[in-house]
């Protein structure tokens, strides 16, 4: 038996040693970063605690999106 999902998943949290300077960024109090930055900062670990079993998606998969947005 095969099972199938596509899911929309949404996580945030903080991290204060992400905290910026508004007046650097013209007093925006959001930034957003392209994808490419997600290696490179910490992130929990997510998991499905009742999963049959999973396999993660390929990087290059449209379904594997990351968007990183800080709020100060």
């Amino acid at each position: 038996m095969d099972y199938a999902l596509e899911l929309f998943y949404r996580e945030s949290w903080r991290d204060e040693r992400l905290k910026y300077n508004r007046t650097h960024f013209k007093n925006k109090t959001e930034i957003a970063l392209h994808e490419s930055y997600t290696n490179f900062l910490w992130h929990p670990d997510t998991f499905m605690p009742n999963a049959i079993a999973s396999k993660n998606p390929q990087k290059q998969s449209i379904s594997h999106r990351s968007l990183l947005r800080f709020h100060s």
